[in-house]
């Protein structure tokens, strides 16, 4: 197989197309990914070309690389902004994972014992009462954001 003629350069046009062997199924997650020189071979591409391309998808968090065993499917990273409104549990699910929520703490803090730079930014009266909580955010059980609310 070879890639189309395009502007972009070959090792994008490669990890364009290693992510869509991936995002299809055609490639499962958990297994092991193929080599430079499996890539190379596929491909049409130089074993430096493949490195490339493999390299971006280790550090994208697609691929995970295990030394003396090689690189595995990870699967499509979580890619949560936190500054961002977006729901986590849509966020995780448009990922392909399991959104889940531990509760760790809850309690209702009068103001005055609750973090002042807090209440002052919140425009709490002085005799009012807050909750405060933390949970950690897992996908497919492993924790990705611990929240103090």
């Amino acid at each position: 197989m070879t890639l189309p003629l395009v502007r972009d350069p070959v090792y994008l046009q490669l990890n364009k197309a290693l992510r869509e062997l991936i995002r299809s199924g055609q490639i499962l997650l958990g297994e092991r990914f193929w080599t430079e020189r499996e890539i190379g071979l596929r491909f049409g591409v130089s074993r430096a070309t493949a490195n490339k391309a493999l390299s971006n998808l280790v550090a994208e968090g697609i691929l995970e690389f295990r030394k003396g065993l090689g690189t595995f499917v990870r699967g499509r990273p979580l890619d949560y902004d936190l500054q961002s409104l977006v729901s986590f549990t849509e966020k995780a699910r448009a990922a392909g994972k399991k959104p889940t929520t531990q509760l760790l703490r809850f309690e209702t803090l009068a103001v005055r014992a609750a973090d002042r730079a807090v209440m002052e930014r919140l425009q709490a009266p002085a005799e009012g009462s807050v909750y405060y909580m933390e949970r950690l955010r897992l996908a497919d059980d492993l924790p990705v954001i611990f929240e103090r609310r």
